[in-house]
């Protein structure tokens, strides 16, 4: 591949794992291990994903100009590696086979708070030299990171629902479409992404009763694909066309949650919890109103999502007794 010069590679690496070493010589160590780059998942920095093989390239790269690696005051690499194994893990998390995991010593106090106690980006490493250009994968994001809290706006459904040739009369006996998970922004039906999740919610509707029909049903998609987080909830876009049933489908999507989180609680058992290691739930529900459609898009944590779902829940079961 080409030599591509450059002034600054950086890479984000949020930590999901926090080790403490038994003290040795009077001294404490705190170790935090992260991915660099997952070869499954957008990679943070550039928002595309780098293929396996550049994972293992770049990995090499940095720690072969390892006196010329930046990191922040008080913390710095102890370990780099590619994930050799399937079925591997970091501390109680799952990682990908092929996934490169960086592991930093910590001693500086305000940053060990920063990843223990609140919301934390990630360490930034960067490396200033020139580097080999990677091949990289375009794939659409279907949540934005400026959708990280309730999004609500209002369109018209003709925009959403038309564009891929869904007409009323094809939709009138359903309650409820489960639809690709960026069905709001796709262009095209070649850019739509329905998850494995997705396509089991809307199995679980149909066994509620709900009238549903998912992508699959209406002719718009014919494909599915597995997100390999095991912790986190991708359910897609959930259309909601008679709002009376909203009660139900928030009941049914909060025993996921619920099961979900049991899990999660189960695996870290008498374990330190970082707030970057809790799962999410990413997806969104569109709810019909006249000739409207409110979206409210849920890009949180577990717990922050049941709570904002209650809300919502209880605004519609006022617009439904009033």
């Amino acid at each position: 591949m080409a030599i591509n010069q450059t002034n600054l590679l950086r890479y984000t690496v949020k930590p999901i794992h926090l080790k403490e070493i038994e003290e040795r010589e009077g001294e404490q160590y705190r170790i935090a291990y992260g991915l660099v780059i997952d070869p499954d998942y957008l990679d943070a920095d550039t928002n595309k994903k780098v293929d396996s093989k550049d994972v293992e390239y770049t990995a090499h790269y940095f720690m072969s100009h390892y006196d010329e690696i930046g990191t922040p005051e008080g913390c710095s690499v102890v370990e780099s590696y590619i994930v050799p194994v399937e079925n591997a893990k970091i501390g109680p998390f799952p990682v990908t086979k092929g996934s490169w995991v960086m592991a930093f010593e910590i001693t500086n106090s305000d940053l060990l708070y920063k990843i223990t106690n609140s919301e934390f980006e990630g360490i930034v490493v960067t490396l200033s030299t020139s580097v080999r250009e990677t091949k990289t994968e375009e794939v659409t994001e279907p949540l934005k990171e400026e959708d990280t809290q309730l999004a609500i706006r209002e369109t018209n459904e003709a925009e959403l629902l038309g564009k891929f040739g869904i007409s009323r009369s094809q939709i009138r006996d359903y309650q409820i479409l489960c639809l690709p998970e960026n069905f709001d922004e796709a262009a095209s039906m070649d850019e739509l992404l329905d998850t494995k999740q997705g396509v089991n919610l809307c199995e679980q509707f149909k066994q509620a009763g709900l009238k549903t029909a998912n992508s699959f049903d209406l002719k718009i998609h014919q494909d599915y694909y597995h997100r390999k987080s095991a912790i986190d909830l991708w359910l897609g876009t959930i259309w909601v066309l008679d709002y009376v049933v909203l009660s139900l489908v928030v009941n049914i999507i909060g025993s996921l949650i619920a099961q979900r989180l049991n899990e999660f609680w189960e695996s870290v058992k008498n374990k330190p919890v970082l707030l970057s290691q809790m799962p999410t739930a990413n997806f969104t529900i569109n709810i019909e109103l006249g000739d409207k459609v409110v979206i409210n898009k849920f890009v949180e944590d577990l717990v922050d999502v049941q709570k904002r779902l209650d809300e919502l829940d209880d605004k519609f079961q006022h617009l439904t007794s009033s």
